[in-house]
């Protein structure tokens, strides 16, 4: 695992990944801090809030979901998200698919909070925007 040190420069020096021949291409918050409401990521200190809650995040948990939040609406695909956050290494998509299901549960990215981080089966995840439904009377 990298020390916090050497994972906010790596967060910083990869700005944008593009996978060439592929025609992937992730996009990464140039900013130090960006917000989509309810969630405040600080690239700096490798954090993200919610609500002014600070998240308990894992360094690889932070590096997810930053991937999802700045690619709103966007298929992300598995490999590439793996490539991403792991770089060269090989890990099992069931390790990717963990860490998600982690990732949903602690931003509360679910559809009774607006959001939905769907699997797209065979291909990867997408994360969005819903509307939240009122309780019928």
């Amino acid at each position: 695992m990298t020390n916090e040190g050497n994972h906010t420069e790596e967060a910083a020096a990869a700005a944008t990944v593009s996978f060439l021949g592929r025609g992937t291409h992730i996009e990464r918050s140039k900013e130090s801090r960006a917000s989509i409401e309810p969630y405040c990521v600080d690239h700096a200190q490798c954090t993200i809030t919610v609500n002014d809650e600070l998240l308990n995040l894992t360094p690889v948990d932070f590096d997810i979901a930053v991937l999802f939040l700045s690619n709103l609406g966007r298929l992300l695909r598995r490999s590439d998200i793996c490539r991403s956050v792991w770089g060269p290494k090989a890990i099992k998509f069931r390790t990717l698919d963990k860490q998600v299901s982690r990732i949903r549960a602690r931003l509360k990215l679910t559809e009774e909070h607006g959001w939905r981080l769907a699997a797209v089966y065979g291909h990867g995840y997408r994360l969005e925007r819903v509307e939240i439904r009122s309780a019928a009377c």
